[in-house]
């Protein structure tokens, strides 16, 4: 039997829903992250980039504050 590690994040502090949407209507799968939630997201990623091989996948959903926690993931992975 063999095991597979999984690692689930979820998103990186994004955007105050509110005001996103200040009286605009917007998809909230649009809300993006925050540059405060970039900043830690890279630094968990470090930490994170220590348990990925070069070809383990990093799936996300299609929101965009997902999509971009998960490229900030894949781009901390160490170059080989």
């Amino acid at each position: 039997m063999a095991f597979v590690d999984v690692i689930v994040v979820r998103h990186a502090i994004a955007e105050d829903r509110t005001d996103f949407h200040s009286g605009r209507t917007i998809s909230d799968d649009l809300r993006p992250l925050t540059e405060k939630g970039r900043s830690k997201m890279r630094k968990l990623a470090r930490v994170y980039s220590r348990f990925l091989e070069d070809d383990d996948p990093v799936i996300s959903s299609p929101l965009l504050r997902a999509k971009q926690t998960a490229q900030i993931l894949q781009d901390a992975r160490p170059l080989k």
